[in-house]
């Protein structure tokens, strides 16, 4: 299989956005075959690091209605666009947008999993909401499984 990576997208300046960095954060105290980068999710960032990827986990704050803040969401974009209202941006035209972008361009990788936390606030200069804060564990534990799978 051709490479894989693991993009963790957020703005850490934006409450419940910085989740992805965060998750960056705790996956790197493990011992990854595989590179963890981190993005603000700008569309051209995004195509220039999965350029080369078969494969790419990405983790991002979501919004979709279906869950409380701290659910979190595993969704395949790979194959089939991601549902245009799950994405919550401060990242321009958002991740969803991005992904479809790729698409069009023929360079979305093979395999696209998408670990979505669910937003509580995106509110410039707030902290992250404490169910945010208290999922990203489990976030984690995703992450490594969907790389597992691999």
């Amino acid at each position: 299989m051709g490479e894989t990576a693991i993009i963790c997208v957020g703005n850490r300046a934006r409450s419940d956005d910085a989740v992805g960095p965060l998750v960056a954060a705790e996956l790197s105290r493990h011992q990854l075959d595989i590179p963890v980068h981190l993005c603000d999710g700008q569309p051209g960032e995004l195509l220039d690091l999965w350029d080369h990827l078969e494969r790419v986990v990405v983790v991002d704050a979501v919004i979709t209605g279906r869950g409380r803040p701290g659910t979190i969401h595993v969704l395949q974009a790979g194959t089939e666009p991601l549902p245009a209202v799950s994405h919550a941006s401060s990242h321009g035209i958002g991740l969803a947008e991005s992904i479809e972008l790729a698409r069009s361009l023929r360079l979305l990788p093979a395999d696209v999993r998408l670990i979505g936390i669910e937003a509580g606030s995106l509110e410039p200069g707030s902290d992250l909401t404490t169910e945010v804060r208290a999922a990203i564990p489990q976030a984690v534990v995703q992450v490594l499984r969907e790389i597992d799978r691999a």
